[in-house]
């Protein structure tokens, strides 16, 4: 489907976190101190419009706007501080395209083959001690253990990671 929603698929379960992505890259593209969790009402309206544009959103009370409104506005009060801290100092890219190359062996015919991985990092940051690179893929969650639903795409960062600096990330 190419990155596509299904035709009335339900987005809601997505919107906190498509309007955190949001807000972390522009806001990394303009760091305000303070500005993100103001910004909160209104990526939500537009996420909310573009959402229902590709799906539905189904509710889930009465309440549910306004609880993923709050529960955005606190993930962003909580994510600003760590950027400043762990990213801004750096070199960062924030939504990083990527179109890698690798080699792997075709199960079938035992040739080697090339495959392309591509896709989008939240964000690669550059740590200037040893020039290695950290992978941050924000996830806007209740679920503590939600990494572990997503360990996959993990693993296949630090491919692409190694592909493209010949390295692993830290």
């Amino acid at each position: 489907m190419n990155g596509q929603t299904a035709p009335g698929q339900d987005v809601r379960n997505f919107l906190a976190g498509n309007i955190v992505d949001r807000i972390q890259r522009d806001w990394l593209e303009n760091p305000v101190a303070g500005a993100m969790p103001l910004w909160v009402d209104d990526y939500m309206e537009r996420c909310i419009a573009e959402s229902e544009e590709r799906g539905t959103i189904k509710w889930r009370s009465k309440n549910d706007k306004s609880d993923i409104k709050k529960f955005c506005v606190d993930v962003t009060k909580a994510l600003e501080p760590i950027l400043e801290a762990r990213v801004l100092p750096y070199d960062y890219e924030p939504a990083k395209r990527f179109y890698a190359p690798v080699n792997i062996k075709n199960p079938n015919t035992g040739e080697i083959e090339e495959i392309i991985l591509r896709g989008e990092f939240d964000l690669l940051v550059r740590d200037p001690a040893d020039g290695r690179f950290i992978v941050w893929d924000l996830k806007t969650t209740k679920d503590n253990d939600y990494w572990k639903k997503t360990l996959g795409q993990l693993v296949f960062y630090d491919l692409v990671i190694i592909s493209m600096f010949g390295e692993p990330p830290k």
